[in-house]
């Protein structure tokens, strides 16, 4: 096996390495040798083999950029690009010392082929030796650093395609699975409405006591804050100034210097009358000035309101209105301002939220700058039961419903097992059947709840079994099997058996390489710093 796996990357196609390079460059792969990761602040060691914090910050920081958030969420404790980077690295270093112990290496000539045949450092149809450092170079890699990544990534697909590249499946078990897979069913089944059982519930004053007095972590109304702020933008200001007719047609001149030589803009401005260009000249010039202007109010508002840092009345000194927020959470709020996490984070510091300071000027986008200071403060508290009794009676009263519609199915089916049979019970307890012929394991027409129910019953050839199940929708169903059969593989297309056996294949072989895994990486020294 240790020679399929050495031989295992033998057949790697250049789109994968393509891929494979590109990733490099992305995300640096966690190499050592990678020049901005030289750092003590150790995250992880691996058996004397370091993983720097650094290292995990860049590649979160890349990861964030492609999910096109704000790099602000890598501020917040235990966040997730954060631990998806860590646990990235740390599964890469594992795994390359899993190679080692097994021996596996890649010559320097399978390393060399692939870098000079990579798309990435292809020039005028050849690899281009200028073009390979160049890129090096923006990405902080040096040509030690980078073979050193490839390699790592060559020996990894080594391992990975030894093991799960040499799964197979027998004829037999092929056929054993196709039978219980292809397996198609017809149920019998009556749905119980949990809804009607509702009106039948008396929720008594002590049943809500006690349900409150039981459950006080279920009523803690959150530390809440509402802002009060001011905004200043770009678009305020644009009905205080203005452009005089000489201002525009010295710009009109301006522009058509501009495009003396541009036929293409000749062609298009064709269309287009002196009038049109000229107000559309117009009102660049008029947002030019109003930005100017909202620059120089932006200074004025950020001196103001920091030497003024106990009130915002003074920004009504430059014409700007007062605004409050609605209550909200560390969680957010639901208006432009309250659900944004660098006014959230700013809001909830102590040096506006204890001291209560004004904010400094925060960008609310590209064109407006807003202040804010902490106006009321709701402190983390249990709700009193006045403010709560209602939610609780709506609580009890879906327990009951749902309680009394379980115990109403399972009614039925001590019926059903004393001995009755459908027509009797349909009689008896006002229910009405469904029959579903031909029913698979993937259906979509049901709720799979209800499909799985009708797959886990066993087979009984003498009378058909019963099961009960609640529903996605919390309604209950009575289900009974009424008749099964096999898949067979002789009915399949070519087509289909070889997706079937790839899958298994596939899917063996991820599970014996993850077991190799699991049972390597308990010989190695893991250290979370």
């Amino acid at each position: 096996m240790l020679q399929k796996i050495r031989e295992g990357t033998s057949g790697l196609s250049s789109k994968l390495f393509a891929v494979l390079i590109a990733a490099i460059f992305i995300f640096g792969f966690g190499g050592l040798g990678y020049k901005s990761y030289i750092s003590n602040d150790v995250a992880v060691d691996v058996d004397g083999d370091k993983i720097y914090r650094s290292q995990v910050y860049h590649i979160a920081r890349m990861m964030v950029l492609q999910s096109g958030q704000s790099e602000d969420i890598l501020k917040k404790k235990d966040n997730i690009f954060y631990q998806r980077a860590l646990n990235s690295l740390l599964y890469k270093k594992v795994i390359n010392k899993i190679s080692k112990m097994l021996n596996l290496a890649v010559s320097r000539d399978k390393v060399n082929e692939s870098i000079v045949t990579s798309p990435a450092f292809i020039e005028d149809g050849k690899f281009s030796r200028q073009k390979y450092l160049e890129i090096l170079k923006r990405s902080n890699h040096t040509d030690v650093s980078y073979r050193k990544d490839i390699e790592d990534n060559m020996i990894s697909e080594q391992l990975y395609k030894g093991i799960a590249g040499s799964s197979f499946v027998t004829e037999k078990e092929l056929e054993l699975i196709v039978s219980s897979h292809e397996q198609k069913r017809d149920i019998i089944y009556a749905l119980v409405d949990k809804n009607k059982f509702k009106a039948e519930a008396n929720i008594s004053p002590e049943k809500v006591k006690s349900y409150y007095d039981e459950h006080p972590e279920e009523f803690i109304s959150p530390e809440k804050i509402s802002l009060e702020y001011v905004t200043l933008s770009v678009k305020d200001l644009m009905g205080e100034v203005s452009v005089s007719e000489e201002e525009i047609n010295a710009s009109f001149v301006e522009y058509n210097k501009l495009h003396d030589d541009d036929n293409e803009k000749k062609v298009t401005d064709k269309e287009k009358t002196e009038y049109s260009i000229k107000e559309e000249l117009k009102a660049e010039l008029l947002y030019e000035k109003a930005e100017q202007l909202w620059s120089e109010r932006s200074e004025e508002l950020a001196n103001l309101t920091y030497d003024n840092p106990g009130s915002l009345d003074i920004a009504s000194s430059i014409g700007l209105t007062l605004s409050t927020t609605e209550m909200f959470t560390r969680e957010g709020g639901s208006t432009n301002i309250s659900s944004k996490d660098n006014i959230i984070d700013a809001a909830f510091s102590e040096h506006l939220l204890v001291e209560r300071n004004n904010s400094e000027l925060i960008n609310l986008d590209n064109d407006t700058v807003i202040v804010f200071r902490v106006k009321n403060h709701a402190k983390e508290r249990a709700a009193d039961l006045f403010e709560v009794d209602g939610k609780i009676t709506a609580i009890l009263t879906k327990e009951h419903a749902s309680d009394s519609a379980r115990d109403f199915a399972m009614k039925i089916k001590d019926s059903y097992q004393s001995g009755k049979d459908l027509e009797a019970l349909e009689e008896e307890f006002s229910l009405s059947f469904k029959k579903k012929e031909g029913l698979s394991k993937h259906a979509d027409d049901l709720d799979p709840i209800l499909v799985k129910a009708g797959f886990s019953l066993n087979r009984d050839e003498s009378r058909s079994p019963i099961g009960v199940a609640q529903l996605s929708n919390g309604n209950y169903v009575v289900v009974f099997l009424d008749k099964v059969v096999d898949g067979n593989i002789n009915t399949l297309s070519e087509e289909k058996l070889k997706a079937y056996r790839s899958g298994i294949e596939y899917a063996r072989g991820n599970m014996e390489y993850q077991l190799l895994v699991d049972a390597m990486k308990s010989k190695i020294k893991i250290k979370v710093t």
